[in-house]
């Protein structure tokens, strides 16, 4: 996963698409104009009137596949944003008219997969502040103290539907359609997208997707309860999170859905924009592009040389090492992890920090793996044999590992295998 997020940030900067330059944000006449956050949960049926005789008057920005639902309304999406680095996301613009996207800016991160190019002609992205490149790049340069980091984009694409708007600089933002939860198992998105058929009815291929389902009960917006799982409830987290981050923003919360602490309940009904005249959005829309983006001027080549093959090299033969003698006791062997664990912790430190996101998650599943395994039986001396055995499939990994990470700036999802 984060050779991906290192291989598509690669490929968007050498793309020469513009990044959000740091401290840059919209003019100081656009910050109170009201931008709707679309996305697609099931209460945006119940909105998207509002939405389709407002469209002139408002921004919106419609979150990953909320696109399609905007599409099949008749509503133009002035911005879309995806979080998500995998090529779902370009294939999930497929069904939309080619005609329709280019209308519409696309905002998003730079680890997104590079596919998504191809749809639009307005395109500016911001450095990911989590990722293994915004490691990379800010112990080896001083981009990240030019372009704009962003934070708090995930688990879902929602994340991102606020946390985009609120770092670009607006202040006046509702929440439309971003539940977090639902009411039914059977109204799990919106009907208007593409997890349901003309029918209105749940396509079988989705019925049982992650996002359809939950047995959490959570605080509702407007009162009462709502059926959750433990990816939504992160996301209401990060989004509680990252609207502390913005006191002086308005945040509006128009969802049929979960309470958001910070987001002040309202029904979309109660919004009079009658006295708003209609909008000329293509000026403000512009001048994210034009007036707050630049490309990043870092060949792939200066890249390939912070990128530290040497180093990783050395550090999978490190370990490789001390795998070849696997100490006789559950503690010992407990120990070795730690300290192999401590490894990557002073890693994290030094200038190969980038090595430190690419490696910490594969350690950590591994040594899980090999503590259920030292825990499987009670018999200590049987128990290290089991684990014994299954170091030469350790020992394999870390070659493939070795294998893999010479190919880490040229690793894009789905054109990797």
């Amino acid at each position: 996963d984060n050779l991906f997020s290192l291989s598509h940030s690669m490929s968007n900067i050498s793309s020469e698409i513009p990044f959000i330059l740091k401290d840059k944000k919209i003019l100081k006449k656009w910050m109170e104009v009201p931008v709707f956050v679309v996305a697609n949960g099931p209460s945006l049926d119940a909105n998207i009137q509002f939405l389709k005789c407002n469209q002139d008057r408002i921004i919106i920005l419609a979150c990953g596949t909320a696109i399609s639902s905007l599409y099949k309304s008749g509503i133009n999406a002035d911005i879309y944003v995806a979080t998500e680095r995998v090529d779902v996301v370009p294939k999930s613009l497929l069904g939309i008219d080619p005609a329709y996207l280019k209308k519409t800016i696309f905002l998003s991160t730079d680890v997104v997969h590079p596919d998504c190019h191809s749809f639009f002609e307005k395109i500016a992205l911001m450095l990911k502040a989590d990722e293994a490149m915004y490691a990379l790049l800010q112990a080896n340069t001083n981009i990240p103290s030019l372009y704009q980091g962003i934070t708090h984009v995930n688990p879902l694409v929602g994340n991102i539907g606020l946390s985009m708007p609120l770092h670009l600089g607006f202040k006046n933002i509702y929440l439309v359609g971003l539940d977090n939860g639902f009411k039914s198992q059977d109204h799990h998105h919106s009907r208007y997208s593409l997890y349901y058929g003309d029918d209105g009815k749940p396509k079988e291929e989705f019925k049982y997707m992650v996002l359809a389902q939950g047995d959490d009960i959570v605080s509702a917006n407007f009162g009462g309860d709502i059926k959750t799982n433990k990816l939504f409830s992160s996301s209401i987290s990060m989004l509680e999170a990252v609207i502390k981050l913005f006191p002086d923003a308005n945040i509006f919360n128009c969802s049929d859905g979960a309470k958001i602490t910070g987001a002040k309940p309202l029904y979309i009904n109660g919004i009079n924009l009658s006295e708003k005249s209609i909008m000329n959005k293509n000026d403000l829309l512009n001048s994210i592009i034009d007036e707050m983006s630049a490309p990043i001027a870092v060949s792939k080549e200066k890249i390939d040389i912070f990128f530290d093959r040497p180093f990783f090299d050395y550090f999978m033969e490190k370990l490789k090492d001390e795998w070849r003698s696997v100490p006789e006791t559950r503690f010992s062997l407990i120990q070795m992890m730690q300290k192999q664990t401590d490894y990557l912790n002073s890693i994290a430190d030094s200038q190969q920090r980038h090595i430190s996101y690419v490696l910490s998650g594969t350690l950590n599943s591994i040594y899980a793996m090999i503590s259920t395994s030292a825990y499987s039986v009670d018999d200590e001396k049987m128990a290290i044999e089991i684990v014994k055995k299954q170091v030469p499939l350790i020992i394999e990994f870390f070659d493939i590992m070795k294998e893999t990470y010479k190919r880490g700036l040229d690793y894009v999802q789905g054109r990797h295998l």
